[in-house]
């Protein structure tokens, strides 16, 4: 079976878009859900604390689901996107949190420099990772796959230095979405273009 399932037309470049948007815009406002009811079956629970560990894992299915739904037309295997971008961000979460946790000069070099550069440095960390673990299922069914590890970087980096560090408003939580995916949208249109025919075992 040919890895590509349908012709890709450029079409595929604001469905990825529009799917990455929503699919972290969902992913927020189900750990908003999640700690709401936390908060109600547990008196004084601080959600400051509780936020990342919700949050993590609900962007990674909001994202994975979302964009499965897309790729499952293009690639076989698709479902296996779920698992890898969902890994993908509880990695990097994982280690972003170990690193600045245990290594005090980390820490103190993200006390004190500058907020473009620290917010640069942390997603580009997040798209190193979410790009590793998803090029694992691209590179069966696509040539020159390891670009999507590239465009994951610079996407997540862009969206670095447009945020700064904090994410409190509603047009952040867009952007949060909307610039990787329109950079990853973009090299997934351009990628499969140049499927690897493949075997599938079912």
């Amino acid at each position: 079976m040919s890895a590509a399932k349908s012709h890709v037309t450029w079409v595929i470049w604001p469905l990825w878009a529009t799917a990455t948007t929503f699919g972290v815009v969902l992913g927020f406002a189900l750990s908003f859900a999640i700690i709401a009811a936390g908060k109600l079956a547990i008196r004084g629970l601080n959600e400051d604390r509780v936020m990342g560990y919700v949050l993590a894992p609900a962007l990674g299915i909001g994202l994975a689901v979302l964009q499965w739904l897309i790729l499952r037309q293009h690639i076989a295997t698709a479902r296996w996107w779920i698992f890898a971008t969902l890994g993908g961000w509880l990695l990097a979460y994982g280690v972003l949190q170990f690193a600045t946790g245990s290594a005090s000069a980390l820490t103190a070099w993200a006390a004190q420099t500058d907020t473009t550069i620290y917010s640069v440095v942390i997603m580009l960390a997040l798209g190193l990772s979410l790009g590793v673990v998803q090029w694992l299922v691209l590179r069966v069914h696509i040539k020159w796959a390891s670009a999507w590890i590239l465009a994951s970087m610079i996407g997540f980096a862009l969206t670095g230095a447009a945020l700064g560090k904090s994410i409190d408003r509603n047009e952040d939580i867009v952007a949060l979405g909307a610039i990787p995916g329109f950079i990853t949208g973009l090299a997934l249109f351009l990628l499969l273009q140049r499927p690897r025919a493949v075997q599938v075992v079912r």
